[in-house]
Order: structure tokens, then C-alpha cells, then sequence
């Protein structure tokens, strides 16, 4: 110092006045105490394996250039390099700290390079850690397993604001290889910072700069807690434009004697993560935006979401982790193959758009509350998030893997909008979606949906929908209407069918806890929907038509297989399409045998179960239909058939009844039918609906009745319906006529099917079949003529 030598370092610093520099000039191990302002520094080559601890009246002190290098054996306890407490603008820089892996015997230790208590304003910059994992053996280290902590500094608060103002600057920690006896983990880090106040909103660490530090683990790969920096009760930490590269962890939540607390205001920008397990981890009361992870492992840290999404669409395969809740309904477009991923506790109001093929969102707790809607002249305004997830652009690929999607109740009074979760369009193709919960309540006036397909001329195709779980929940209060449907697939092209190839597989959908109107599966214009091993329980209807602006269409190649449908009002109902004739039990295929579907009712109700394209045989207690169910029964089970084995209804034709044969103005026009049932059902009546034209079902100028049925040589009951006086200016009218058909099951429920065609005559038509038919008896002959004659009279 100032050209004098000292024998011990003690001695000089007792003998520098305020603000000298002290020169270290031999290895020495000592522990000294500096209580004034001094510059330490050393001799290029000397090591010092002692501490340096500055106290009260240290102010504006610093240490620059000294090489420390941690004893190989010591007392059991904390050992620290430098110890910094009770003072302020103090600075560290410049030196190396060498803390490699190592067993200590029966020792206990904890390397600080840097330790810190009730100081402020102090500055960390450009020095060398090298450490690595320490173990001992004394069999009562801070984990049962004698691991020991080693880390570059040690910030350690008491009480609130006990450490402020600290920058952590240019640093570079090298974990070294673990040491031959070494061999369980340990704690490395570049920063733990804990608080320790028990006050709550009181932080024991305020306003920490951690900026341009890099961190390498690659020498202990083994190790799963190497760690970047470990927080607990700081307020106001910046992490930015640091470099961490094969470490277990990146920013973690630390624990100390099994105690711990949250930090606030802890933001991270352009942090650079690779090859790193878990980037970010620490409690916070707002985490930084997103990290954004590249298709090299290279992971960079965002404090805004959006500004991770604009980088994302400059790269190609990057993971996007949000580390924020996002509450602002803001709404995001990927054009490039991306990964959407979020933090655990991370809400989602908003909306994401995935337009390139093999993209995934994964692990996100979407929520779509509704509150930002706007309406104008009852129609809602552009800009609301109606859909959490968008899959468009002919993407191919994509996968939708476990999330959370919650769509609340909601009433917003009688406007119309709907809510989806997942919204395929444009022509997407092997969409995944599975291993998701969705939570859907009915929306007052619409519906909400949990996975929407809009299909177009282009086809939305080979979609796959397995393994998600569904509960539709309570209304809200003045909900009184709308719908709740996990799946609704609309083609939208009537017959060229835009959507095809749907697969929907192990998907569980609990509708017990809405009254009605909810619905697992509902179609229109679809080819390829096919069902196996689903659970539906309680729903409206689980497979239903699905009805857009009043308009349905057909749907085909619809497969059921091993699913369990239990209590459901309706378990497949397409009856306005089975009605029509639009479509058939050709449309439909049931699993038989080990793949039967399991339809069950907890309890008895003499009523038909609503199952199209197959027909109804009766309630029975069990499932091979021994013994029919009656009142009382529960879980009962229904027998079911194909249509053509359960009954058979045939058209025999029409044909004109004469009751005068002078009468020309007026005919009686006859439609035959007959039937015949399976064993174990009854025939009970059968009846028609008739119309003239499409639409119309008002007013019709003559009468129609049903003729009495009777037996036939063949075992069918034949029945006639005769519209009778017809007047001639009708007489080139068809009539569109299908008959129904009630019978009795064993349990006693009645049944009423229908004719699956449709058949139309007109008395014009009837009658020139007559007048062509060469075994037809001339007196019949000019019958029919004679219509014919009076209908073109009037022309």
C-alpha cells in the first residue's frame, strides 16, 4: 500500500486511511473486516482463500481484481468470499471466485462468492465464477440428502428493503465437472435473492438489475439443479439480455428452510435460454410476457406477448411459452410453424390463430368470458374474441393438446353471437385435438360451442377428436334459451359435404350438470364421422342434426361403435333428416357384438329411446333381453335391431277406388300399403301424413280415410289410404303420402316409425296406368278414362 509492505493483509488494512488501495502481494487465507473505504485489490497470480467483509463505514469501498479461491477445508457453516453488509455503493468486479465440486467431510457447507445483507446501491460486474456441486457427509445437511448450495451471490434480506439497488452486470458462471465422490447434486446458481420478510406486501429485496450475464452448466449435465438465479419476496428484478445455456433451470422459485413467498414486479427481456428444462418458474404477482424458444433450443425472453408473436413469425418451428395472463382479449396471428405452450396458472381471454401446418398449442387455460362484446343496432360489433383457437389456411396437422377451455354461461340479452373454443376453417386438414378439458355453458339466444368445424367447397378433412373431457355447466341467471355442444360440423355445401373423415375416440362429455340443450355431437353436410368407445352421460341429445339458419343437410358414412350412452334425452337424433327420407339406416352403422354401443337408463320410462337407423324392440333388464323392463326397473337397457329385421313397410301402389262409375267430376284416389313385425311386437295402427305440394300441409278441398287393415296370405297386415273426392281440377295434383307404423314392445312402450320413402301419385297418373295396363278390364278402362277426359277438358 502506497509502497509499504505488510506481513498480513489485517495489517494493512488497519493501517490504510480512508479511500487508499490495498494491494494483495501473497496467497493468504485470512478474514478481515473493513469498516472504512478501501479499494482491494491483488498481485496478478495470488490467490486468496479468505474472506473479505466489509461493514458499517465501508461506503464507496470496492474490490477489483482479486482471485478467490475456496479452501479446501473449513469450519461448518456459510463460507463467503466477500461479504457485503450494512453498507452502500460498494463494488465487486473484475475478480475470480473458484468454488469447483467437491465432498467435504463431515462438513456442512455453503459457498457464497458474493454475500449480501442490508446493503444498497451496489454493483456486481464483469467477474468469473467457476463453480461447482458441493456434498458433505456429516448426514444433516439443508437436505437429507447432504447437498450444499454454491452460488455467485448470495443476496439475503430481513425486514423491508433491507437490500435495494443492486446490479448484477457482465458476469460469466462456468459450472465445473462434478468431483469423483460427489456424486448427488447440488445447488449452483448465479443469484439466489431471497427476501425472507413475513410481512405481507413487504419485500426484504427491492430494484435488482441482473443484466448481460452468461451462465454454462454443460460441464454437469447430470445435475437438475443448476439454476440461473433462485427468487423469493424481491419486488422489482430485471432480468435482460442474459445467456443461459444447459442448465436444469432458468429463473426459479426459491425455498429455504422449507419456507417461501412470492416476489412482484419480476420482468425479463431478451434473456436467451438454451438448452434449459425450465426457464421460468418463480412466484410472481406478474411474470414477464413470453419466452420464445427457437428450433435450436435457443430460448429469448419477451416482456410483451406480442412482441414474442412478432418474432415468432420470423422463425420457423419456435416455441412460444406466455409467462403471463393475458385479460385484455388480446388476439394473435401465427403465419409460420409454431408451438403455443403457457406457463402453469397462465389465463388465456384471448384469441389465437394458427395458420401454418404442424403447429401445436398445448398447456394454456383458455378462457372466452364474453365482456368485451359490443352491439349496434342488435348485431355484434367486429372485434370480440368469439374463438380461443383458430386453425385456418388449409393448415395440415395441427395439434391441439392439453389445454383448458372454459366458456362461462352468459346472458347478453337476445343478440346473437357464438362462442367456440376451437374454430376449424379454410379447408384444414389432420387436425388433433385431444387430452383437453373443456367447460361450456349455454349462451343466451345462440350457442356455445367447444369445437366448431365450418366446412366450405373446399373440405375441412381427417380430423381426430380423442381423449377430452367435457362438462357442460349450470345456466346462468336469465339464460332461457341456447345451446351448449362440444362438437358442431357444418359442410355447408348441401351434399358435397365440407367436412369429412371426423374421428372422435375416448372423449368423456358429462351433461348432468345442465338441465337441457346441451349436446356432445351435432352434424350437417358431414361424410365420415366415426364414434368409438365415448362416454356420454346426461346430455340433450349426443349425437343430433345440426341445424344452421334454419337449413340441415344430409350426412353420411356415420359409424357408432363400443360407445356407453347413459341417460341422454336423445342419443342419436336425426329424425328431420330420417323423416324426410334424406337420409337412411344406410347413412348409420352400429357396432355389433364386443363393439355394441351401451345404452342405459338409470331409471324405467315406458318411452322410446330416439336411436335413427335402428329400430326400437323394447326395455329390458339385462343385455341379453331375457326379461323386459316394467316399472321400478333401473338401469335398463334397450333392444335395438336393424330396421329391416324389426318390421317391413311396402308401398303395393296406387289405385283408384270407384264408387260410381258414372261420376267423372270427383275420384277416389287409394295408396296400399302392408307390414309385418318381428316377433315380440304388436301391431297396433298405422296412419299417413299427406301433402299436395312442398311446404303446404293446410287445407286440402277433399277427406281421407284409413280402410281397415287385414291380414294377408303372406302373414302382412295390408292397409288402404283413399283420398276421397278428389275434384277433376286436381286430378293432375300429386299427392305426396308416407305411412306410419305403431307397434307395442314387450315392456309395453309404443312405437311410431315411419316409411323411409316417400311415395307420390297423382288420379291423372293412376289413371293412364290404368288405361296402358293390357290386364285391365275395359269397363275399368273407360273408368279411367273418363278422368282423364274431364281433367283436359279443363285445360
Amino acid at each position: 500500500m502506497d509502497g509499504k509492505t505488510y506481513p498480513t493483509l489485517a495489517e494493512a488494512i488497519t493501517a490504510a486511511q480512508a479511500g487508499q488501495t490495498v494491494t494483495l502481494t501473497a496467497n493468504s487465507d485470512e478474514r478481515v473486516s473493513i469498516d472504512k473505504k478501501l479499494n482491494i485489490t491483488a498481485e496478478k497470480g495470488v490467490s486468496f482463500a479468505g474472506t473479505v467483509k466489509f461493514t458499517r463505514g465501508a461506503d464507496g469501498s470496492s474490490v477489483k481484481g482479486v482471485t478467490f479461491d475456496r479452501p479446501a477445508a473449513g469450519a461448518e457453516g456459510n463460507f463467503n468470499a466477500v461479504e457485503l453488509e450494512n453498507v452502500k455503493d460498494v463494488t465487486v468486479s473484475g475478480n475470480v471466485f473458484n468454488s469447483p465440486s467437491a465432498l467435504f467431510r463431515g462438513k456442512e457447507w455453503q459457498y457464497n462468492g458474493v454475500y449480501v445483507r442490508g446493503s444498497v446501491n451496489l454493483t456486481i460486474e464483469d467477474n468469473e465464477f467457476n463453480l461447482g456441486r458441493l456434498n458433505d457427509t456429516n448426514g444433516s445437511g439443508d437436505v437429507s440428502a447432504d447437498v450444499n448450495s454454491n452460488q455467485a451471490v448470495n443476496l439475503v434480506g430481513w425486514g423491508n428493503n433491507n437490500i435495494h439497488d443492486v446490479t448484477i452486470k457482465n458476469n460469466r458462471v462456468t459450472v465445473t465437472a462434478p468431483a469423483a465422490e460427489a456424486t448427488r447434486v447440488g445447488s449452483v446458481q448465479l443469484l439466489i435473492a431471497m427476501g425472507n420478510s413475513s410481512t405481507a406486501d413487504k419485500y426484504g429485496i427491492q430494484n435488482v438489475t441482473v443484466e448481460g450475464n452468461t451462465y454454462d452448466a454443460a460441464a454437469d449435465p447430470e445435475n437438475y439443479n443448476t439454476r440461473f438465479a433462485g427468487l423469493a419476496n424481491i419486488k422489482g428484478i430485471k432480468f435482460v439480455n442474459n445467456k443461459v445455456s444447459n442448465a436444469a433451470k432458468g429463473i426459479a422459485q426459491s425455498v429455504w428452510q422449507g419456507s417461501t413467498s412470492s416476489s412482484a414486479d419480476v420482468s425479463v427481456s431478451g434473456d436467451e435460454y438454451t438448452n434449459v428444462e425450465s426457464e421460468f418458474e418463480a412466484d410472481t404477482n406478474q411474470t414477464t410476457g413470453a419466452l420464445l424458444t427457437d428450433a435450436n433450443n435457443k430460448t429469448t425472453s419477451y416482456g410483451w406477448i406480442v412482441d414474442a408473436v412478432a418474432a415468432a413469425n420470423k422463425l420457423d418451428g419456435a416455441t412460444l411459452t406466455m409467462l403471463k395472463s393475458v385479460d385484455n382479449h388480446s388476439q394473435y396471428t401465427f403465419d409460420t410453424k409454431v408451438t403455443v405452450a403457457a406457463r402453469s396458472g397462465v389465463k388465456f381471454n384471448g384469441s389465437i390463430r394458427l395458420k401454418a401446418s404442424g403447429s401445436k398449442v398445448s398447456g394454456v387455460n383458455f378462457v372466452i368470458d364474453n365482456n368485451d362484446l359490443t352491439f349496434k343496432d342488435g348485431k355484434l360489433q367486429p372485434g370480440a374474441v368469439q374463438q380461443s383457437v383458430i386453425v385456418s389456411n388449409k393448415a395440415k396437422n395441427v395439434e391441439i393438446a392439453d389445454n383448458t377451455f372454459s366458456i362461462p354461461s352468459v346472458y347478453k340479452g337476445d343478440y346473437d353471437f357464438q362462442p367456440s373454443s376451437v374454430w376449424l376453417e379454410q379447408g384444414v386438414d389432420g387436425t388433433n385435438i385431444h387430452d383437453n378439458d373443456f367447460e361450456l355453458g349455454r349462451a343466451h339466444y345462440n350457442s356455445a360451442v367447444g369445437i366448431n368445424f365450418v366446412g366450405g367447397a373446399t373440405p375441412i378433412t381427417n380430423t381426430t377428436v380423442n381423449d377430452n373431457t367435457v362438462t357442460f355447466t349450470k345456466d346462468a341467471p336469465n339464460v332461457k334459451n341456447g345451446d351448449a355442444m362440444f362438437v358442431v360440423a357444418n359442410g355447408n355445401t348441401d351434399g358435397k359435404y365440407g367436412v369429412q373423415n371426423v374421428t372422435a375416440s375416448g372423449n368423456r362429455i358429462d351433461g348432468t350438470g345442465l338441465a337441457t340443450r346441451d349436446y356432445a355431437v351435432a352434424i350437417s353436410d358431414v361424410k365420415g364421422l366415426h364414434l368409438t368407445d365415448n362416454k356420454v352421460t346426461g346430455t340433450y341429445m349426443a349425437l343430433s342434426y345440426s341445424s344452421w339458419a334454419g337449413k340441415t343437410s344430409a350426412s353420411t358414412d356415420i359409424v357408432l361403435k363400443s360407445n356407453t350412452l347413459k341417460d341422454n334425452v336423445a342419443d342419436v337424433y336425426l329424425d328431420a333428416l330420417f323423416n324426410t327420407g334424406e337420409m337412411t339406416a344406410k347413412d348409420i352403422v352400429y357396432g355389433g357384438g364386443k363393439e355394441s354401443n351401451v345404452i342405459v337408463r338409470s331409471k324405467y320410462e315406458a318411452k322410446a329411446p330416439y336411436v335413427n337407423g335402428l329400430a326400437f324392440a323394447g326395455w329390458y333388464t339385462d343385455a341379453t333381453f331375457t326379461t323386459p323392463a316394467k316399472a321400478g326397473s333401473e338401469n335398463v337397457v334397450p333392444k335395438l335391431m336393424p330396421v329391416d329385421q324389426a318390421y317391413k313397410i311396402q308401398f303395393l301402389g296406387g289405385s283408384l277406388r270407384v264408387d260410381n262409375p258414372q261420376v267423372k267430376d270427383t275420384a277416389n284416389l287409394r295408396f296400399s300399403y302392408r307390414t309385418k313385425l318381428d316377433k315380440g311386437l304388436t301391431y297396433e295402427s298405422a296412419g299417413w301424413s299427406f301433402d299436395i305440394k312442398p311446404g303446404s300441409s293446410s287445407f286440402y278441398p277433399y277427406a281421407a280415410d284409413a280402410m281397415n287393415p287385414y291380414v294377408d296370405a303372406d302373414g302382412y297386415t295390408v292397409n288402404n289410404l283413399v283420398l276421397t273426392n278428389v275434384p277433376k281440377d286436381q286430378y293432375d295434383t300429386a299427392v305426396r303420402v308416407r305411412m306410419n307404423l305403431k307397434y307395442k314392445t314387450p315392456d309395453g312402450t309404443f312405437v311410431n316409425v315411419l316409411d323411409p320413402v316417400e311415395q307420390s301419385r297423382s288420379v291423372n297418373q293412376v289413371a293412364n296406368a290404368i288405361v296402358n295396363d293390357k290386364t285391365v278390364s275395359s269397363e275399368v278402362k273407360n273408368f279411367a278414362q273418363g278422368l282423364l277426359d274431364a281433367s283436359l277438358a279443363l285445360q
